[in-house]
């Protein structure tokens, strides 16, 4: 019972945020929303990706020029709907954003880390998910802050690095984009030093 109630208001959610929705410099009126929920009641591993967002231009069948489609990956802990707002969005590229249960800001600065860190891991087939693939956040790039108007490869805020496998999965590694990366940027979540 409390799951559907759950699931119910997640969708109210979804649509409310969609709605107001525009693919930045291509749509000047909302997208149609098409909903697409995935996988099933499992919870989400730590630091996972609970819900992907993405918008294509496109002719939907409502005569839209784009289409927005919201994918539910997992839930948080005790069946919490996956929070799709502000404080837990992570922009991958002009067209497509992750959310994840933690807040944003309580990953960490990959600008901090030295060598440069993996930003994000696809875990395939993994048995922390029920041998289902998930993507994780490992830390923050600086192109997860900011909407990217760049539609090519180099538009996204991570690039592929390497493949990683064990005996019972494996991953692909993804590195912060170097072309987006900015020398000696302050990190967004550090509270701003007032003057005076």
């Amino acid at each position: 019972m409390f799951k559907g109630v759950a699931l119910t208001m997640m969708k109210l959610a979804v649509v409310s945020l969609v709605a107001t929705y525009l693919t930045p410099g291509s749509c000047q009126i909302p997208c149609e929303y098409t909903p697409h929920f995935y996988l099933n009641n499992d919870t989400c591993p730590p630091k996972a990706v609970c819900a992907d967002l993405t918008g294509w231009i496109r002719e939907s069948p409502n005569g839209s020029p784009c289409e927005v489609t919201t994918t539910i990956n997992c839930w948080c802990n005790r069946h919490t709907p996956c929070p799709i707002d502000d404080r837990h969005i992570f922009y991958v590229s002009n067209r497509f954003t992750q959310y994840t249960c933690e807040p944003k800001c309580s990953f960490p600065w990959c600008d901090d880390i030295q060598p440069a860190p993996i930003a994000v891991s696809r875990e395939m087939n993994s048995p922390e998910f029920g041998g289902n693939d998930f993507s994780r956040i490992e830390c923050r790039c600086q192109r997860h802050h900011k909407i990217s108007v760049l539609n090519r490869l180099y538009g996204y805020a991570t690039l592929f690095r390497r493949n990683w496998s064990n005996a019972t999965h494996s991953s692909q590694l993804f590195v912060c984009n170097p072309e987006l990366q900015k020398p000696n940027r302050a990190d967004p979540c550090l509270p701003i030093n007032q003057s005076g």
